[in-house]
């Protein structure tokens, strides 16, 4: 991941100051690994298997073959007729796709939900728009860290850059594909183009059993966070505390500022 040049070496999240859960990650190195279900986007990681693929006998026999021989010790024990079992799918498939394709997202998003959890960060700390939306309003913070130390730390699963296809086309993916890690990815880093101006970099884990959300958290060390960015509304006394949390880090701390006569935000160092 972080050899990958086209990653970019700090990545970036947008924060509420008066959010305590917000705070953690400033004075804590707390990261938040979030259920696909808290998602404010209805089709981040809702892109599943795409049945209608399966549009021939030898690809739909070859589907078959390949769940009977993943389930083929459970089929066996629950003296399951294999024949049987095979023409009952092969029908479902040709006769009911719709509902096949339904019932296969609806397992696989509970799964997601359930199951995966992601960070998601971004490229840039200058976007006016996410720092209305995350930053309160120009009034919080945003957090920069080295993304080859976070990669580093074995905390999280794969990831990298979010894409957004200028066609809004969702992602093929083959159910008789076994690659199951192309899958993750083409699951989760994939998103509407009108995403496209948050430059998402985004990590991913698969968390076993049923996690809690204290199985979601993720604690990194100071190696990680690279520096600080205070908002043009930051109120003053949020302002000291953030400055002297990030001085013990021995991060770098800018402040915003308005680009004369541009719609546009720069930054000045100020410790």
């Amino acid at each position: 991941m972080s050899d990958n040049p086209d990653f970019p070496p700090i990545v970036y999240k947008y924060r509420n100051w008066t959010d305590i859960n917000h705070q953690n990650m400033l004075r804590n190195n707390e990261l938040y690994l979030s259920s696909p279900a808290d998602f404010n986007d209805p089709f981040d990681c809702r892109i599943p298997e795409n049945f209608y693929l399966l549009d021939t006998p030898a690809k739909i026999d070859e589907y078959i073959g390949k769940v009977i021989d993943r389930q083929y010790d459970t089929l066996l024990k629950d003296r399951i007729d294999l024949k049987l079992f095979s023409e009952r799918m092969k029908l479902r498939l040709t006769n009911r796709l719709d509902q096949v394709q339904g019932e296969h997202e609806q397992i696989t998003f509970e799964a997601l939900d359930r199951n995966y959890g992601v960070l998601s960060l971004s490229a840039r700390w200058d976007s006016i728009l996410m720092w209305s939306h995350y930053a309160q309003n120009h009034k919080g913070y945003c957090i920069g860290f080295h993304e080859e130390e976070l990669c580093k730390a074995k905390l999280f699963g794969r990831g990298g850059m979010v894409i957004t296809p200028d066609d809004n086309n969702y992602p093929a993916i083959d159910p008789n594909d076994d690659d199951i890690m192309k899958k993750v990815i083409l699951q989760t880093q994939y998103k509407s183009n009108e995403w496209a101006y948050e430059n998402e970099y985004r990590l991913t884990s698969l968390l076993p059993g049923l996690p809690t959300v204290n199985d979601r958290k993720r604690f990194v060390t100071n190696a990680c966070v690279a520096e600080l960015t205070l908002g043009l509304q930051t109120p003053e006394d949020h302002k000291q505390e953030m400055i002297e949390i990030a001085l013990t880090k021995g991060i770098k701390v800018f402040q915003t500022v308005k680009v004369p006569f541009k719609f546009l935000i720069d930054r000045i160092q100020i410790a």
